[in-house]
């Protein structure tokens, strides 16, 4: 007996020793809540994968914030103080691309080098030929390994369209009959976005296959240049006459999501990963639906079906170039390459509505009878899906990728609130957004 106990006390302190010892991998991520929380169950299987095959390694994922902090945080930080993998947003891409470090070298692995250590290729025709379009940019092989995809949907209040006898628009034409009718029936009328710019310009400009900047919206090459198409200046006069009626709303993030919530605007785009929080800002208040973002008919209808597809936001892996042994790189490797397998990548959309990266992951979760339930994050998830991967893209709705492109951004929404308000012509926003952006790319160079 007490031979038995002796050995079992060794067992247990190998056991020990082998957890306090084994090897931290580290992950930064910008999963903030929930996300977090779904991101570290898939994280929690893996490291379960590694122990069970009694390998001393352990995948350790920290959240360090919003995307742009874990992109700073990453650049800024020495090269021994860096993550071993990193996690970038997309509009970060083309910054990562051309970030060098001290030694004048990238600050990245390509994947493809990564794949190596287990002694095979990553088949890069296994993810959404939407997905490559943009992250194989200029015809590149993979640099980084694309994770989460999200792209806008469309929220709306079922409950006042349904006391309208109104279904949910399809086109922006059919916005202001609409409006007019809600407003008769005594329901809340409007629309807002949980991202002004990243909505009425990207994604409607996916919606349209429009040019925002040159080398197809910089995705080919990274001497792009901003060259708004005349569309944007239609669209912007559109919610300028829309704010005037009271029927567009300017709040964003949040606030457009208790805006929605609170009754003030009876529609609200946002991406396919935000039912959880705009179901409990709503808190039952009234029923949600979801369906695809619109477009204009006047337009056009390529394809002679529908629009063309939105764009997708997220982000992607990236593995820090450091010096590493060949036995953490290969679990690195197998880390990244078990993050894309479908197995994986229908949970992810199960668990977070966000698009799956990978051929066959949605196809997984159709048999398995997902799609069949009527909850809205389910939902929202395949409304995603579809309105991203029913179409091949355009050469203009493939994604945007341009240095500087996160200050970009907070020129075009400073520009556009001024003429949705009113305060000056869509005509100088767009042109004050053109010059400003491009001095900006003209000084990452």
């Amino acid at each position: 007996m007490v031979f038995r106990r002796f050995l079992l006390i060794i067992f247990l302190c190998i056991l020990s020793l082998q957890t306090v010892c084994a090897e931290k991998i580290k992950v930064w991520h910008g999963f903030g809540g929930e996300l977090g929380a779904h991101f570290q169950t898939i994280v929690d299987a893996f490291n379960k994968s590694l122990k069970e095959k009694g390998l001393s390694f352990e995948i350790e994922a920290e959240f360090k914030g919003s995307y742009d902090d874990v992109v700073k945080s990453y650049l800024s930080a020495p090269v021994e103080g860096r993550p071993d993998i990193v996690q970038a947003y997309e509009m970060a891409t083309r910054l990562m691309l051309g970030t060098k470090g001290p030694d004048g070298h990238v600050v990245y692995i390509p994947i493809q080098q990564v794949m190596t250590h287990l002694g095979s290729k990553l088949d890069e025709d296994n993810f959404l030929p939407q997905i490559l379009l943009f992250y194989r940019a200029g015809g590149m092989q993979l640099a980084s390994i694309p994770f989460n995809a999200s792209t806008v949907v469309l929220y709306y209040n079922k409950t006042a369209l349904n006391n309208a006898k109104l279904t949910p628009m399809a086109t922006f034409e059919q916005f202001t009959e609409q409006m007019e009718r809600l407003k008769e029936a005594g329901e809340p009328v409007g629309i807002g976005a949980g991202w002004l710019s990243g909505h009425h310009i990207d994604q409607v400009g996916g919606r349209h296959n429009k040019q925002i900047a040159t080398h197809g919206n910089g995705v080919d090459h990274p001497d792009a240049r901003l060259s708004f198409d005349r569309f944007f200046t239609f669209h912007l006069k559109a919610l300028q006459v829309w704010y005037k009626k009271g029927w567009f709303s300017l709040d964003q993030g949040p606030k457009a999501e208790q805006a929605f919530a609170d009754g003030k605007i009876v529609y609200l785009s946002n991406g396919g990963n935000r039912h959880s929080d705009i179901t409990k800002a709503v808190g039952g208040k009234f029923e949600i639906g979801v369906t695809t973002f619109p477009y204009w008919k006047t337009a056009g209808m390529p394809f002679n079906t529908i629009a063309f597809n939105t764009i997708a936001g997220g982000g992607s892996f990236w593995v820090a170039n450091k010096d590493q042994s060949c036995e953490r790189m290969r679990i690195i490797a197998q880390f990244l390459s078990y993050l894309v397998t479908p197995e994986v990548q229908a949970l992810w959309q199960r668990l977070s509505g966000y698009v799956p990266v990978v051929k066959n992951a949605y196809d997984l979760n159709v048999k398995q009878g997902f799609f069949n339930s009527t909850d809205l994050g389910v939902q929202a998830a395949k409304t995603a899906y579809e309105s991203f991967s029913n179409n091949h893209p355009g050469e203009f709705s493939r994604g945007i990728l341009l240095k500087n492109f996160p200050d970009i951004r907070k020129i075009e929404i400073e520009q556009m609130e001024k003429a949705i308000k009113g305060e000056i012509e869509e005509e100088e926003a767009i042109s004050t957004i053109q010059t400003e952006g491009n001095k900006l790319l003209d000084s990452a160079e």
